[in-house]
């Protein structure tokens, strides 16, 4: 998997040197606006490979992320020319470069839409979502899904070993980005809401803090680490908040905070099987009268 990040400077001078994606014929153009949206149709790709054993490598190549060794192609076209690179030499590609900043000449992009274009492959973008995971006993692999699923999965031999909550991190956009932290923040009402970090600990399938493109990892917490948290005034204690609701986070290495959407609290694996959302909010109410009555 890549993990080349082009930088401001380097998307200005392949996007202000193009027109339409690279492989010969395609009309492909490099962006298109659709009710006030731009979309970004193409990839920069690698003429010779970024790694030994990718597609057309050459060892003798100093800077694979030089300019000179890039091009921009449709998604489609450069599946096809990386999956087949016998099919696709590097001399061949190097025309298609030649081709592609010769018709640019006459009609290339204005300032506007090539600013928009960097800024469109040069900041993160990321979903992330809360799950709920299970390792079972005897496997290797972890059982995930959302995590109002958890009480109902149920497995034929083998039993849950550990139950974890999850926050799961996808790249949905061209560029890597580093996971400074992930977790969940819960709301107890008027306006109360309270971070909680998963800790940094050593665990099989850790992940690696850093997220590629088209990739995911995911964060985990024991329930009962994240509930001891939240011990001093979860059901109904001394400060009457309870969680009505939740929702996962995550702090990208560039300071930009990205959060999932909020979930019903009755979903946190702590609840009897009688307690219900409506009863979670009652006792907020509860809660919320006896803070009013000991304040007048």
């Amino acid at each position: 998997m890549s993990k080349f990040s082009p930088g401001t400077r380097l998307c200005k001078i392949l996007f202000s040197r193009a027109v339409s994606c690279a492989y010969p014929g395609c009309p492909e153009p490099l962006c298109e606006e659709h009710r006030a949206h731009l979309s970004v149709n193409v990839d920069i790709a690698h003429i010779r490979g970024e790694e030994p054993g990718g597609p057309r490598f050459d060892p003798t190549f100093p800077d694979v992320n030089d300019e000179t060794n890039l091009i921009l192609l449709c998604k489609k076209h450069h599946k096809y020319v990386d999956d087949y690179p016998a099919d696709y030499p590097t001399d061949e590609l190097l025309g298609w470069k030649q081709d592609q900043v010769r018709k640019s000449r006459s009609h290339g992009l204005g300032e506007v839409q090539v600013e928009a274009i960097v800024k469109i492959l040069t900041t993160p973008r990321a979903e992330v979502e809360a799950i709920g995971l299970i390792a079972v006993r005897g496997r290797a692999e972890v059982v995930t899904g959302p995590v109002r699923d958890l009480p109902k999965i149920t497995f034929l031999s083998d039993q849950p070993e550990q139950c974890y909550l999850g926050v799961r991190v996808r790249n949905t956009g061209p560029i890597g980005f580093g996971v400074d932290s992930a977790g969940f923040e819960v709301d107890s009402g008027e306006g109360v809401l309270t971070r909680y970090d998963f800790p940094q600990v050593d665990y099989p399938g850790r992940p690696s803090g850093r997220v590629e493109p088209h990739g995911s990892d995911v964060w985990r917490a024991d329930p009962l680490t994240f509930g001891a948290a939240w011990s001093p005034h979860m059901h109904m204690g001394r400060q009457g908040y309870v969680m009505l609701r939740f929702r996962a986070f995550a702090f990208l290495g560039s300071g930009l905070r990205v959060d999932g959407p909020w979930e019903d609290g009755i979903h946190l694996p702590f609840w009897e099987d009688h307690v219900t959302q409506a009863r979670l909010e009652e006792i907020a109410e509860l809660g919320r009268r006896m803070r009013n009555k000991r304040a007048s």
